[in-house]
């Protein structure tokens, strides 16, 4: 069983001497306290799941904050905070991807520009490049397949392969939900190959013909089931797109041995990041709290305990090795302005001229 991880003393005790050094918040009041004297900072979050909510909270609480944690979908989220932009109830946001973090900043008035202190521990290009938000975490989404079941076809190199190459045609499984960050970033990767601001919805021709060949040829998981379907009988599929921290898990459910497949162009990443409010209510709080949450020492405590990659390149020490092997792999650059801005009619059009529901 895990151990349980608890940060240092000196990871519990700075916030604490950063909180010290002033007790108003801007408007010159007392900041917001709960009965034990904890700062209270409201989060918002689409990350939490999975007793992270729980790890969060007791390691904020010995760092001298009350979290009061909102636990939402990555969508519901956004939708959120757009309606209370103008009457703000988050003072930290933590989560969503370059998509959603985009949206948010394209909408305006809902996210503050604020440089964290362990803002240059991570990749510029990783951040908002108006300090609307800042990267604590990555997921690679992957393709994985199992070698076992190749019967003698030559492995695929990149996504194209499963529909450019029909052998693979229903070899590969997709999940329906096309509001998930994993299925979104894998498109997301494909679309950028395609950009062409006088196509067809900014995309050339090409483009549009290998996004419906993707959902033409693919097992299209039941909604509900697991998108890797290795062991569903009802069909051939042996090949997936998945985060790459449901790959152990997955190997352990199945039984398989999966490989990854390393693109020529990279991989997709999502970013997780941190954001600060505007107008929030408990923004000098708020603020200590990305400072804390964000730094190197408990980066590494929260990524030992959740399987993560953290962003800040001085948290990785001790992560295992699939960890630091997925760390290293080349990343796919991509025009995530221009992909934020179109995704919601491509996915649009994609349910309504493929089998996608």
């Amino acid at each position: 069983m895990k151990k349980k991880l608890l940060l240092s003393a000196m990871a519990l005790v700075l916030p604490l001497v950063l909180l010290a050094c002033g007790d108003d918040d801007d408007n010159g009041g007392e900041r917001a306290t709960n009965d034990d004297g904890l700062y209270i900072v409201t989060l918002y979050s689409n990350a939490i799941s999975g007793g992270r909510e729980e790890w969060i909270i007791e390691q904020a609480a010995e760092a001298g904050f009350h979290v009061i944690p909102v636990d939402l979908g990555g969508v519901e989220m956004q939708n959120r905070l757009q309606m209370e932009s103008t009457n703000p109830q988050a003072d930290v946001v933590f989560g969503l991807n370059q998509i959603g973090w985009m949206q948010l900043v394209e909408y305006g008035g809902i996210l503050e520009p604020f440089v964290p202190v362990w803002a240059n521990q991570v990749d510029a290009n990783l951040h908002s490049e108006t300090e609307h938000f800042h990267a604590v975490a990555l997921m690679a989404n992957i393709m994985v397949y199992d070698e076992a079941q190749l019967d003698g076809r030559p492995a695929p190199t990149d996504w194209l392969d499963w529909w450019e190459n029909e052998d693979f045609h229903f070899a590969y499984s997709i999940n329906p939900n096309l509001n998930g960050s994993t299925v979104q970033m894998v498109l997301s990767g494909i679309f950028n190959r395609y950009l062409d601001e006088d196509g067809d919805m900014g995309l050339t021709e090409e483009g549009w013909e290998h996004i419906m060949a993707k959902f033409e040829y693919a097992h299209i998981v039941p909604e509900g089931n697991p998108t890797l379907a290795f062991i569903d009988d009802t069909n051939d599929a042996f090949m997936a797109q998945i985060w790459h921290a449901g790959v152990a898990n997955h190997e352990e459910q199945t039984g398989l041995d999966f490989s990854i497949v390393v693109p020529e162009v990279g991989v997709p990443f999502s970013v997780e990041a941190l954001g600060l409010i505007d107008g929030a209510q408990n923004r000098e709080n708020a603020q200590e709290f990305i400072n804390w949450f964000g730094s190197a020492e408990v980066m590494n405590a929260f990524a030992l305990e959740f399987d993560y990659l953290p962003a800040n390149q001085e948290a990785l020490e001790g992560l295992p090795d699939f960890t630091l092997m997925i760390a290293d792999l080349p990343m796919q650059e991509i025009d995530w302005a221009t992909i934020s801005y179109w995704m919601p009619q491509w996915l649009e059009r994609i349910v309504l001229n493929t089998r996608v529901q």
